[in-house]
């Protein structure tokens, strides 16, 4: 049996398609949306992985509050050689230490889809034990397929995966990304494995339901990426793939600017005295840019900078927002930080404004934040965006007149100042919301049958 799956950087879902109309599964019962999977993997120290909305779960309830603790564990050997005046080499070889969190009852993984565009990723130690790229995301792909299994009461073999435009725009590290996502479709148990550009998937949704030919645009905003393809669709015809473009730009860029700018709660521009110095200095800044990546935070607990941060607390120009830094780091609160900042992305799309809060030993944060401060904020991407859609244009050979429809679909796509643009270009009644989370794994679905159901 077939079916399609959007695997993405935030949530995951699978769909099947009988022929006649396309049935979504439910994927985590504990989600929102039970028909969303967050790609989100927490890993135990038996090793016995959690996946989704309960990964979270476990997280929260088994990390935050506990204490951190570091520990300089031997990893290995390395062998190092280095030219000399003699004939031979010199050989010698150096002890390799890293500082452990020995407290830490599991470790939490999030957004592990961007791994694929990393030429450097080698994967990762989990208590010693090594995951890959690969086997990282087989965790949420066999998820996904054993729930739909459960519900369908049947295998699926076949499966249709969508994939960005671009993963990278290295031609290498693009075609090694797909690779790495087959050899993991393959792991989590599919026997056939195929691919389809997301935003022509997010194309066929539309197009099973289109009675006349049209030209779309498709405009798809997740995550990780953003994608466009220009199509033709709709009427007995199929659908007529013209020409697409991807931008590295994400729904997870746009979370990472409103956490920055809760940099200031934290030390970012405080100033304090370093060592037995009487000179007022900046608090470093790299230390506060932690916050942005909530997985790199606990490196502020390393004895060294948990010793530069306690030194930061007795010299500091505000020892309070030094201390709300140390509580953060201490009590595992940077995903509640993140967390809390897609929140009130989501909410500004809606509202015109919503307070951003984040609560813990010695931080109280309630800041109103407006539309119209996110607009400023993230308001210089529209120059890549619209570089995209001149690049999508220009490869089709048309202008935005003749352009009938414009599809979005993504959770960024809901952001008003990008509906505006879309609009501004296009023209308001041209612009049509599909379903945000579904409509790719829907249009795979439609795919999948056409492939292997024929």
């Amino acid at each position: 049996m077939e079916a399609g799956m959007d695997f993405g950087t935030t949530n995951s879902s699978l769909a099947r398609f009988d022929g006649e109309q396309v049935r979504s599964f439910t994927l985590d019962q504990a989600n929102k949306d039970p028909r969303l999977l967050p790609s989100l993997i927490y890993i135990p120290r038996d090793q016995e992985p959690v996946i989704g909305f309960e990964a979270a779960r476990r997280y929260i309830a088994e990390n935050v509050g506990r204490p951190i603790r570091y520990e300089r564990r031997y990893v290995g050997d390395i062998e190092i050689m280095v030219a000399s005046t003699g004939g031979s080499p010199i050989v010698y070889h150096e002890q390799i230490y890293a500082y452990e969190d020995v407290e830490a009852p599991g470790r939490f993984l999030q957004s592990v889809k961007t791994v694929l565009r990393d030429e450097n990723y080698g994967g990762t130690f989990v208590f010693r034990r090594h995951y890959t790229a690969r086997d990282l995301i087989a965790l949420v792909l066999r998820h996904a397929r054993l729930q739909a299994e459960r519900e369908l009461g049947a295998e699926i073999t076949a499966v249709v995966l969508g994939r960005p435009v671009i993963f990278s725009h290295d031609p290498a590290i693009d075609a090694q990304a797909q690779q790495t996502l087959h050899e993991a479709a393959l792991q989590a148990g599919f026997r056939e494995v195929s691919f389809e550009l997301e935003p022509v998937a997010a194309a066929y949704a539309y197009h099973v339901g289109a009675a006349h030919r049209q030209t779309a645009l498709v405009f798809d905003f997740g995550g990780g990426t953003l994608d466009f393809t220009v199509v033709r669709l709709g009427g007995p015809q199929v659908p007529e793939v013209i020409a697409t473009e991807g931008v590295l730009l994400g729904g997870d860029d746009i979370d990472r600017r409103i956490v920055a700018s809760m940099e200031k709660y934290f030390g970012a521009g405080t100033t304090f005295r370093p060592g037995f110095s009487h000179q007022e200095l900046p608090f470093p800044r790299y230390i506060t840019h932690h916050i942005q990546d909530w997985q790199s935070l606990l490196e502020l607990a390393t004895p060294e900078n948990a010793q530069l941060i306690d030194h930061a607390i007795k010299t500091s120009s505000n020892p309070a927002r030094i201390r709300a830094l140390k509580s953060l780091v201490s009590n595992n609160l940077g995903f509640s930080l993140r967390n809390e900042a897609e929140r009130v992305k989501i909410a500004l799309s809606d509202s015109l404004y919503a307070i951003y809060t984040v609560k813990g030993p010695n931080i109280n944060i309630s800041e109103a934040y407006t539309r119209n401060r996110l607009e400023n904020q993230i308001r210089r991407t529209l120059d890549p965006i619209s570089a995209g859609l001149d690049a999508v244009l220009a490869r089709a050979g048309m202008t935005e007149d003749q352009i009938d429809v414009v599809l979005r679909t993504g959770g960024s796509a809901s952001i008003p100042l990008y509906i505006a643009l879309l609009e501004e270009r296009f023209g308001r009644e041209k612009v049509i919301a599909q379903d945000a989370f579904t409509s790719i794994s829907a249009g795979l679905a439609i795919i999948a049958h056409e492939r292997y159901a024929s």
